[in-house]
């Protein structure tokens, strides 16, 4: 039997100081990819698989599922010791969250971040709003994300891409013939089609239809949970070798009627210069040394600190953030806690009780943390 939370709880390490080193926590998904993920994380030259997302300090079950220690969530090593982070927020949630973030949310991240390398187009889809999760799905946050490309590869010949937005309004009569026939082509022909490359920034707010296309390595900040709408059914392949695909209850928000899954997707077209401008097709990296904001949303935000090596760089405040080492090599000071390294590839936890640190060195470090100001963020759309 499962041991009950207050009995976990009397075996957990004391709270966190410090910043937290974040190991693999691979993720399985209806699409194969992962070589860029693994050699970014330098463990080797890597293989396309079943396993192209690491879910990093997330506290988010994959598919939806309530488990404790299911798919998705993260296990940690504090002072020596295995923890999974659930259970580690609800025992610390202040001292690793911030007082205020509790009071808003919770014990719960508010906040997932994911590395995800696709050798293929993922399925078209779209993720509802927070307001029609709480009238429908009896959850919390909905599933507004932002992506940051990493790196790009060409796949068959083909240029990495995106798809993003319908080109002109869509009828939902229309679309639900198109997904009840899987007419692939006529939703596909439908979206635009954008292409990528590293330092590209854009956001993907809810119930925006899209896919990512083969060839690209990105961040992905998102809102915690795995809602998905995919008029696309997915394909599983099984350790035989059968091609099995996911039945229409399955695709539909675990369960919901199409026509009901269909009202938590955007029916309307926008132009490709409004889908561009939420692109952000400038370059999101800045190569001048300092700490800055790349992306404020409602939701979330993504900083990004460079190093030179020369003068040390001061980041203010407390906050809970995840931290990704995207080039050379870091190290990071605070008065509550030892140094840390942050080299490229590395994932770290940044508790709130860390407190305001140095960082000195070269390279660059990627901060994703939750929004804590209702209201504030970009408009458009």
């Amino acid at each position: 039997m499962t041991a009950n939370l207050s009995e976990r709880a009397a075996d957990l390490p004391p709270a966190p100081r410090g910043p937290i080193r974040l190991g693999d926590n691979r993720v399985f998904r209806p699409y194969r990819g992962g070589r860029l993920l693994a050699q970014f994380l330098g463990s080797g030259p890597g293989e396309d698989e079943f396993y192209p997302e690491d879910w990093l300090g997330s506290d988010t079950p994959a598919g939806g599922s309530a488990e404790a220690g299911a798919p998705g969530i993260s296990r940690l090593t504090v002072g020596g010791q295995e923890v999974v982070l659930s259970d580690l927020l609800q025992a610390y949630g202040e001292a690793i969250l911030g007082p205020e973030h509790v009071a808003r949310f919770g014990c719960r991240t508010a906040l997932l971040v994911k590395l995800l390398d696709s050798a293929e187009r993922l399925q078209i889809q779209s993720h509802p709003s927070a307001d029609f999760v709480r009238h429908h799905l009896d959850g919390q946050f909905g599933k507004a994300e932002s992506w940051l490309i990493l790196g790009t590869r060409e796949i068959a010949g083909q240029k990495p891409y995106v798809l993003f937005g319908w080109k002109e309004s869509i009828d939902p009569t229309e679309l639900a013939r198109a997904v009840r026939s899987q007419d692939i082509g006529f939703m596909e022909s439908r979206l635009h089609r954008l292409e990528v490359k590293p330092g590209h920034l854009f956001h993907v707010p809810p119930a925006m239809p899209h896919a990512i296309g083969p060839g690209c390595f990105l961040v992905e900040v998102q809102e915690p949970s795995d809602w998905v709408f995919l008029p696309e059914f997915p394909q599983l392949t099984t350790q035989s070798g059968e091609k099995v695909t996911l039945p229409l209850e399955f695709c539909c928000l675990q369960g919901l009627p199409l026509e009901t899954a269909i009202q938590s997707m955007r029916l309307d077209g926008i132009s490709r210069k409004d889908a561009l401008a939420g692109f952000r097709v400038s370059e999101a990296f800045n190569s001048a040394p300092g700490v800055r904001m790349l992306l404020s949303t409602p939701e979330f935000r993504i900083d990004e600190i460079v190093g030179k090596g020369a003068e040390p760089l001061t980041v203010e405040g407390r906050f809970f953030a995840i931290a990704i080492g995207e080039s050379g090599e870091l190290r990071l000071d605070g008065e509550q806690f030892e140094t840390i390294v942050c080299r490229r590839g590395d994932r770290l936890l940044i508790p709130w009780s860390a407190g305001p640190f140095q960082v000195r060195g070269e390279g660059r470090v990627i901060l994703a943390r939750p929004q804590m100001r209702p209201g504030s963020g970009i408009g458009g759309y």
